[in-house]
């Protein structure tokens, strides 16, 4: 599919006095949302919720989800019907949510929960109307980037809306119909593309710290059920044997200060996915010089060291490769290797299958959300000597890097599609851009 690169404009244009709009089709009329719909707000389900319940909740996951995440409850609370439309009035600052739309696809399937809204007995074009209010520029500009976003009905509902004719409605549906179906279709094919890259890279992990890189070794069994056969002069080592120290951090929440010494948790690491990712340290938090002193007297980070995630998001390494002071939270596992290991080549065993097989293996669910340190210290390396070790890193760093490249490529495709869409709903809806 190709981006269409010129915009057919129509013959005359007027001014709509409205910032976020600007120019719009002379014979073009504007009015408010309150004038062509009728609005109520969803109602709370807690109370109601049950995983094998009637009613679907419409809640902001499941919109922001487009319907693929799903909640159910016993009672339809606040029915809502087909061709409604529910929008998202509350989201975190610069949420993805906040003023999504969903078309309601049937009856008596869905209940409206608190903090969406719907919108019904619309008076003009359906989809005109949604692609025109799904994420609107006029609603976004109630988001500060600050505070989260708590849209009034009263603002709502004083929504400029632009009517062109009613067939003119339809020729903008039916065209953004078409071209939304086939923008979706590069996105999801690229995202599928993404997912088989990161599977091929990991499988490259998995077998070059499981069989080396000479093909022509001979191999013999691990004695380890998950780990398989490996090279002829390789053993399997505990974790524990290989390391001075594995330990996570603090147990207790500390005092966190504006200033201080930089305080890593799960969350700064869960998003890194390559070796070469920094911490974003303009964003942690921090704690009193004091407090950090009595900290590492149990578990110090050191550069050469490697953090584990062992809660929330398991089993994401990342090399200390920075010289400043910082401490960590229980969230976090330290580990300092000895000399048997190198620490890159530890990282890429944490990359590997490895981790989550033996999991698997050891009676566990993909679901598990916390390592403790005694199964992290039996966790079984297959491991060859520091030269050869040495080139397995310098093997995966350059194939990584290669597929690496690749993900970014293919995700600077998706967020120039996504981009496009995004605009080129807005042009057609306000006029920018003539349908024919």
């Amino acid at each position: 599919m190709q981006i269409e690169q010129t915009i057919k404009k129509y013959d005359t244009y007027k001014d709509s006095g409205i910032d976020w709009i600007g120019e719009i089709p002379s014979d073009w009329n504007i009015t408010r949302l309150k004038f062509i719909t009728d609005f109520k707000n969803g109602l709370a389900h807690e109370k109601e919720m049950d995983v094998e319940g009637k009613y679907c909740v419409i809640n902001s996951k499941f919109v922001s989800q487009e319907g693929k995440v799903r909640f159910y409850c016993n009672e339809q609370i606040m029915p809502v019907y087909k061709n409604d439309i529910c929008i998202v009035l509350s989201d975190v600052p610069n949420g993805k949510a906040y003023a999504k739309c969903y078309i309601v696809e049937e009856d008596d399937c869905y209940s409206l929960n608190q903090r969406i809204g719907c919108f019904y007995n619309i008076k003009i074009n359906q989809k005109f109307f949604y692609y025109y209010l799904n994420r609107s520029q006029g609603l976004l500009l109630f988001d500060d980037g600050i505070n989260q976003t708590n849209l009034r009905k009263p603002d709502l509902l004083n929504l400029p809306f632009l009517l062109p004719k009613e067939q003119e409605q339809q020729r903008i549906a039916d065209y953004l119909d078409k071209k939304c179906v086939e923008i979706d279709w590069v996105v999801e094919t690229e995202k599928v593309v993404i997912e088989k890259l990161k599977e091929y890279k990991q499988s490259i992990i998995t077998e070059a710290v499981t069989k080396g890189l000479d093909k022509s070794v001979s191999l013999k069994d691990s004695g380890i059920e998950w780990i398989g056969k490996i090279p002829q002069h390789w053993e399997v080592w505990k974790l524990s044997r290989l390391s001075k120290q594995i330990i996570d951090g603090t147990h207790s929440t500390p005092t966190y200060t504006q200033d201080g010494i930089p305080f890593l948790r799960v969350t700064d690491i869960s998003a890194l996915q390559n070796r070469n990712d920094e911490i974003d340290f303009e964003n942690v938090m921090h704690i009193p010089t004091n407090e950090h002193e009595e900290l590492i007297k149990r578990c110090k980070p050191e550069k050469g060291d490697l953090l584990v995630s062992k809660n929330g998001s398991i089993g994401i390494p990342k090399i200390i490769n920075w010289d400043s002071p910082f401490s960590i939270f229980v969230s976090l596992c330290l580990i300092k290797v000895s000399s048997k290991v190198t620490v890159e080549y530890l990282y890429y065993y944490f990359r590997s299958t490895l981790i989550w097989t033996e999991i698997a293996i050891g009676g566990k669910t993909g679901t598990i959300t916390n390592l403790h340190l005694d199964k992290i210290k039996e966790f079984k390396i297959p491991l060859p000597n520091i030269d050869e070790q040495k080139s397995i890193v310098e093997y995966l760093d350059k194939k990584c890097s290669e597929i690496d490249k690749a993900i970014a490529d293919k995700e600077q495709v998706i967020e120039k599609f996504t981009e496009y869409k995004k605009s080129l709903i807005y042009e057609c809806v306000t006029g920018k851009r003539k349908v024919v």
